[in-house]
């Protein structure tokens, strides 16, 4: 690559810089039940600050929340799917093999998972705060671990890595 690509390569980032942060606004301000699901105040903060302490460029979305709540409520105690592909977020639930989790600390793994993750882009797919370990048991596939997962985008190639069976 020559110096002057790499500097117009260098513009074009760091002027698409400010088009990442996200809004700040609309953050805890969902039109839903989620105020009753996650009782307001601290649990819904905590939802709030995991999400932002990694994504802070991006734009706090409602769905996010909502499918975060989904998954606390499951404990993490299901098999990898896709849910309600609302606002084409592609959320999956997984199986988890500690399920004594309090809310504070389940936030706080979520955050410090996030913190230390990196943004992947495949065939137009987003790949959100993921780590997942697979475990073979049998004739099926379980992931026993992940904090949770999001994909945006139209699903594709990569949907056949996640199908269980």
């Amino acid at each position: 690559m020559s110096a002057s690509t790499a500097l117009l390569c260098g513009v074009l980032v760091l002027l698409s810089l400010p088009a990442l942060k996200g809004r700040v606004d609309d953050d805890l301000r969902c039109p839903h039940e989620l105020g009753h699901q996650l009782k307001e105040g601290e649990n819904r903060k905590k939802l709030f600050e995991a999400v932002r302490a990694k994504y802070a460029y991006m734009t706090y979305n409602c769905a996010i929340e909502v499918y975060a709540c989904i998954l606390w409520g499951f404990r993490f105690n299901a098999v990898p799917e896709h849910l309600n592909k609302t606002y084409g977020l592609y959320p999956l639930v997984y199986h988890r093999t500690e399920t004594n989790q309090t809310v504070t600390e389940f936030f706080k793994e979520a955050a410090d998972k996030w913190r230390n993750e990196t943004l992947n882009d495949w065939y137009g797919h987003r790949q959100m705060g993921c780590d997942f370990e697979m475990k073979n048991t049998g004739n099926h596939m379980y992931h026993n671990y992940t904090v949770f997962c999001f994909f945006t985008g139209k699903p594709g190639i990569r949907d056949e890595k996640w199908k269980v069976g």
